[in-house]
């Protein structure tokens, strides 16, 4: 199990989310485990632990300087932030629509069962269904929300898997998230990401 640390509330502005930061709670860790006697971890700092300058995860917005978020370059939703440690990808959240994405490539994935994981929460959605998530592997998506689908995501983080065993050829591959926000007039929506895994075989 891991813990995190509490957070006095205070309001943070950053990149035009004014949002309260509250005290965080347990949750706990791992990601699921490829049908194999000895899976291994692909994805390099899962976590965004780097920070927005992180050297394994190429992330851009349309609307700040990256979508790699801690509390401080970006504030927090009440008690909503991270899944853990410091630093997690926040898509959304803004007063202007946004196209933002966050991709590693490089990630090879030899013949055999592979399996990608992550965290997502959903703290704050609006009411239309243009609103998306979108995750893919060399660009074909293989998992997506919408805003309107995203009630299981709503008061804390869940666990997501995708089954990516049809892209383990032995080659080297991008795995991508990719978020598309309309900030509507009356709601907005935010898209949290955080320890994303992909554990593959042999």
């Amino acid at each position: 199990m891991t813990l995190l640390f509490a957070m006095t509330g205070c309001w943070v502005t950053g990149a035009d989310r004014e949002l309260v930061i509250g005290a965080r709670r347990p949750v706990d860790s791992g990601p699921p485990d490829a049908s194999c006697e000895a899976p291994s971890e692909r994805i390099v700092d899962g976590g965004f632990e780097a920070g927005s300058a992180g050297a394994s995860w190429s992330a851009s917005s349309d609307q700040v300087d990256s979508p790699i978020c801690s509390a401080v370059s970006c504030g927090s939703i009440g008690s909503s932030g991270p899944r853990g440690g410091t630093w997690w990808v926040w898509f959304g959240g803004l007063n202007e629509p946004e196209s933002a994405k966050a991709v590693q490539r490089g990630v090879v994935l030899d013949p055999g069962p592979a399996e990608l994981s992550f965290w997502l929460q959903v703290p704050e959605r609006s009411s239309g269904a243009g609103d998306t998530l979108t995750v893919t592997v060399d660009g074909l998506p293989v998992w997506e929300l919408v805003t309107t689908d995203a009630g299981p995501y709503v008061d804390d983080y869940a666990l997501v898997t995708v089954d990516v065993t049809e892209h383990a050829d032995g080659g080297a591959h991008e795995i991508g998230f990719f978020g598309v926000t309309l900030a509507e007039t009356t709601a907005r929506t935010s898209f949290f990401i955080d320890d994303v895994s992909l554990v593959a075989c042999p």
